[in-house]
């Protein structure tokens, strides 16, 4: 990597954590003179300027003789905002460690001011250390955002799940609905198709030929997301009915 490239991402990758630029300093850590430091300085305000998704802008804090990133106040988050949605997260154990705490540090960044993100940093320090994994143990980021997916481009979704009361695990190809969270699970709201069920076990040669198969009736289902041992999600899209498409589904 170019080694102004690579000076220019680690000043900018600082000042998005909040850290207070010095051109005396930076210049000595980099081995480069002032004005070069101050070039940088103007390439990332530049950047800043032009970005109309970036509502910060680089200023000089004379009272800490650096540079550092300034926010929208309307977009800043306030530490009581971080604290609240960090104790909410905190208390779900929906998530297991190696997914949550990573989150919660991203969000204490994106405190208003360094003083209330380091008040916020030390009440939920406690928690942070003694958070317990949920029983699952497993990691859900990653098919939450696939179904999540499935949902968006109505996509069908074929999921093998295990029965919590026997541990039979079925196979079904289900229409996603949703994700909806309740106390401390994810569940996969969906619609099963009694037509899905044939044309996915049975050949045809036309979409006429499954439509004539079977009078399609479709009934509403949830699955507990921890639950799903395997799952695929389908070239094949379903059609969501006018009638369904803006509402809400109820556990």
């Amino acid at each position: 990597m170019d080694k102004k490239v690579e000076r220019i991402i680690n000043l900018y990758s600082r000042l998005m954590e909040g850290e207070v630029i010095n051109k005396n300093k930076e210049a000595f850590r980099f081995g480069v003179n002032e004005r070069t430091i101050l070039r940088d300085i103007d390439d990332i305000r530049a950047y800043l300027a032009n970005d109309m998704d970036v509502s910060r802008q680089l200023v000089y804090d004379r009272s800490k003789w650096g540079y550092r990133l300034e926010c929208d106040e309307q977009d800043k988050l306030t530490g009581k905002e971080i604290l609240t949605v960090c104790k909410v997260f905190l208390e779900s154990h929906a998530l297991v460690k190696e997914e949550l705490l990573p989150i919660v540090d991203k969000l204490l960044l994106c405190c208003a001011s360094s003083e209330e993100r380091k008040r916020a940093v030390a009440l939920i320090a406690n928690e942070k250390f003694h958070y317990e994994n949920p029983k699952h143990e497993k990691l859900l980021g990653r098919i939450l955002w696939d179904i999540a997916g499935a949902v968006y481009e109505h996509r069908l979704m074929q999921i093998c799940y295990q029965n919590p009361l026997n541990h039979e695990v079925i196979t079904k190809i289900i229409q996603p609905a949703g994700i909806v969270f309740s106390e401390t699970s994810f569940y996969l709201t969906a619609y099963i198709s009694e037509q899905d069920e044939i044309a996915s076990s049975t050949e045809f040669e036309s979409k006429e030929e499954v439509n004539k198969s079977v009078e399609e009736t479709t009934f509403s289902t949830v699955y507990c997301v921890n639950q799903i041992v395997e799952y695929e999600v389908l070239s094949q899209h379903f059609h969501v009915p006018y009638g369904k498409r803006f509402a809400k589904e109820k556990m």
